[in-house]
């Protein structure tokens, strides 16, 4: 059994390990918000094993249509 409330809910939500939750958004009649990081490092170019480096973020929505 899980104990920890943050596991918990990516575990619920079906994210990975390699997911962090940072927080969720709850507004009446709106559905809920999951805000969540990727975790580890940036990648690394498969040449020359170089890490990347970001230009931007990407927001991305995930909707369970089942709600």
């Amino acid at each position: 059994m899980e104990a920890d409330p943050t596991r918990s809910l990516e575990i619920v939500i079906g994210l990975g390990v390699d997911v962090a939750v940072d927080g969720v958004f709850d507004v009446v009649g709106e559905p809920s918000r999951v805000h969540g990081r990727k975790l580890g490092g940036p990648p690394r170019c498969e040449g020359c094993a170089v890490r990347v480096r970001t230009k931007a973020r990407v927001q991305v929505v995930l909707s369970d249509p089942t709600f």
